[in-house]
């Protein structure tokens, strides 16, 4: 066993937890946990279960398990001492504790441990698509609370893009020795072959992390000045070309989207409305011109959007969806249990399943149809609920949020188009396989929500008194004549 335990990987491993946690003693006693936060976040994109492991019984010890770890005692250790003041439990943090309840019941109730280690643990997706990404919604709620800590988190998402985009370009152009991690070349992994799939391996979680880094450089670009408003106004090229290089119809649409409510519906002086508008579009329809010929293919490798079987593809997954759903409606198969039912289901959804291979019906391609099939009604009622609770405290925050400065009407745009972008990828991918997919939109989720939550029951409540006494004062009075 201690022969098994002490090889290469497991040493290089321990070092590199030996040397981080050196860095912590040193360092995030006098920074903060913004440390802790930026580690946790390029461990998630880069030094993940690929690059390092422990491998365990159970679930694997990787890098970001480490460093979130070490978030949540830093976390105890500065509210035990009384250097930081939590907020009060909200109603967006209820209906995070019940999907979690919701999904923990799943588990326990279908079994979480009976799986090969060849198979993905429903374990080890409740850790990476809910524990992990609400744990850290509560950390950015309670810990990023000024203007400069959100910087440093818009910024390092803004980074990630980047480099995402600076690797798309170089994974289809070269030179490929610059690609790092370089399994992202791995010919063997054929998923996504020949598109832009990054670090992840996925196309459309990478485009989709790459739309959202945009929609962050954009409000950035718009909070600056001088040579950084600029250098960030260069950068912000790369991202339309790399949104192409994926060849993922979602991805243009969710980057679509932010374009568009970034450029129309953002107050004030976040932007040049129609300069930012014409330049990422067209960035995009000039290199599309320089492509014409491979876009209208029907090979998805070329760039081409003609192809069909992804969309039947789609479709028959679907089909799958609901007849699994209708046969165990209300609390579903169990979280992770999909690929152990879906294929008996195969049979049952006509011709237009033919294009969907055994591999395709083994991954739902869907957030909420997968949330639908394995914990049925109970959890995406929960889902649902929590996703309106979000969008409510965003229109909450535009009422009361001021015209100027950085937390203004312009921040909660911001935050719509990210979510915009969360909404459209996820209704093409299953974000419990990522764990920086989850984890980015939570963050910014939980930024919003304690942005709000400081400045917002009192103000809003005497915005709500306010236009009560307009309201009042501008109804006719009807008063009896006196003689």
């Amino acid at each position: 066993m201690l022969d098994k335990l002490m090889n290469v990987e497991t040493i290089l491993f321990l070092a590199a937890v030996l040397s981080l946690s050196l860095f912590v003693l040193l360092f995030v006693r006098q920074r903060g946990i913004m440390v802790l936060f930026v580690a946790f976040f390029i461990c998630s994109v880069v030094l993940t279960a690929r690059m390092f492991k422990l491998d365990l019984p159970g679930p694997d010890f990787t890098l970001p398990r480490l460093v979130f770890v070490m978030m949540v005692g830093y976390a105890f250790v500065a509210w035990a001492t009384g250097n930081v003041k939590l907020l009060p439990f909200s109603r967006l943090d209820k209906w995070m504790v019940i999907n979690l309840m919701v999904l923990t019941a799943s588990m326990l109730v279908y079994g979480a441990f009976q799986l090969t280690k060849q198979e993905v643990q429903p374990l080890s997706l409740f850790i990476n698509g809910f524990l992990m990404p609400f744990v850290t919604y509560w950390l950015a709620k309670n810990f990023v609370s000024g203007e400069q800590e959100v910087r440093v988190v818009l910024w390092t998402f803004f980074l990630i893009g980047v480099y995402l985009s600076v690797t798309a370009i170089f994974e289809i152009y070269g030179p490929k020795a610059l690609v790092w991690p370089q399994y992202i070349l791995d010919h063997k992994v054929r998923m996504h072959w020949g598109r832009a799939r990054g670090p992840f391996l996925n196309a459309a979680t990478n485009g989709g992390l790459i739309v959202i880094g945009f929609a962050c450089g954009a409000y950035l670009r718009s909070n600056t000045q001088g040579f950084t408003h600029k250098l960030i106004t260069l950068l912000l090229i790369l991202f339309p070309v790399a949104v192409f290089l994926t060849r993922t119809r979602a991805v243009w649409l969710a980057f679509l989207a932010v374009v568009l409510i970034l450029g129309l519906f953002a107050p004030g002086r976040f932007l040049p409305r129609w300069r930012f508008l014409i330049i990422p579009v067209a960035i995009l329809v000039v290199f599309v011109g320089f492509k014409a010929e491979s876009f209208l293919t029907r090979s998805r490798a070329e760039g081409g959007v003609l192809q069909i079987s992804p969309i039947t593809d789609r479709v028959a997954l679907a089909q799958i969806a609901f007849r699994m759903a209708r046969d165990r409606p209300l609390f579903g198969f169990g979280l992770g249990r999909y690929p152990q039912h879906s294929t008996r289901y195969l049979g049952k959804i006509g011709t237009l399943a033919k294009p969907a291979q055994y591999a395709v019906a083994n991954i739902q391609h869907n957030l909420f149809l997968g949330t639908l099939v394995d914990t049925g009604l109970i959890g995406i009622l929960a889902l649902l609920f929590l996703l309106w609770i979000i969008w409510r405290y965003s229109l909450w925050l535009y009422r009361i949020a001021p015209n100027e400065g950085f937390f203004s009407q312009s921040f909660v745009t911001f935050f719509w188009a990210v979510f915009a972008a969360y909404i459209i990828a996820t209704m093409f991918i299953l974000p419990w396989y990522f764990l920086f997919f989850n984890v980015q939109f939570y963050v910014l989720v939980g930024v919003m929500a304690g942005v709000y939550e400081r400045r917002g029951p009192v103000k809003a409540s005497a915005l709500r008194s306010d236009r009560r006494l307009a309201r009042r004062h501008a109804r006719p009075q009807h008063r009896p004549d006196h003689p």
